[in-house]
């Protein structure tokens, strides 16, 4: 059988993405790097499925607190071009965006502290400016994170760090060759199925804040 070839993008930084690439070569999956129309990861020969993979939640703020416009460009170039996006958040404890709301932001711990004055002085936080407005709340973050899905199509899925390769091939329907059945990975916003193409149900109201975006 011809071996299942992966693209992964040219911009990813491989010594970060070890883990992932160890996982697909113990899979017998192999890996070519290309420059990508978007996301980080997709199947040579079938590219209508593009998976763009966040370290953790952290980062996924950062792309739509601090980046919003670059990451929402991205979105909407996926979907112009047919292209299935979906993100793949390396966040354990979390299986959907509905969970992303109850989820403790650093970034909100560090500034309440600072509030309290019970800061450790030494860390790198306090020696950063103190911001000008308290973060945004993790409730407002997961009415984004289901704005984005419902606007732009963008599929959200979450996994363990340790599962993320075999996360990966689930979503682009690559064969596991391993006889042990792998975990099932986190559910994306609004589907019962981690492969789900669609977005379903909207969370309720009282588990997400989706005003202002």
């Amino acid at each position: 059988m011809e071996r299942t070839v992966i693209v992964m993008d040219t911009r990813e930084h491989k010594g970060k993405k070890d883990h992932i690439l160890s996982a697909l070569e113990a899979m017998g999956i192999r890996v070519v790097r290309s420059k990508m129309y978007v996301g980080d990861w997709t199947l040579l020969h079938d590219q209508r499925v593009c998976i763009d993979t966040k370290k953790d939640l952290q980062e996924v703020y950062g792309n739509l607190i601090g980046d919003h416009e670059r990451f929402r460009n991205e979105c909407i170039r996926a979907r112009d071009a047919g292209i299935r996006l979906v993100v793949l958040v390396e966040e354990g404890g979390i299986r959907d965006v509905k969970d992303v709301a109850a989820w403790v932001n650093p970034r909100a711990v560090q500034y309440q502290q600072r509030l309290d004055g019970t800061l450790n002085p030494y860390c790198r936080a306090a020696k950063r400016p103190m911001p000008k407005a308290p973060p945004v709340s993790s409730r407002r973050l997961a009415g984004i994170m289901q704005t984005m899905a419902e606007n732009y199509g963008v599929t959200w899925a979450f996994c363990e760090k340790d599962k993320t390769g075999e996360t990966i091939c689930q979503i682009l329907g690559v064969p596991q060759k391993s006889s042990s059945r792998p975990s099932a990975p986190s559910t994306p916003a609004g589907g019962s199925d981690s492969t789900s193409t669609g977005t379903g149900d909207a969370p309720a109201s009282s588990t997400v804040d989706r005003t202002g975006t």
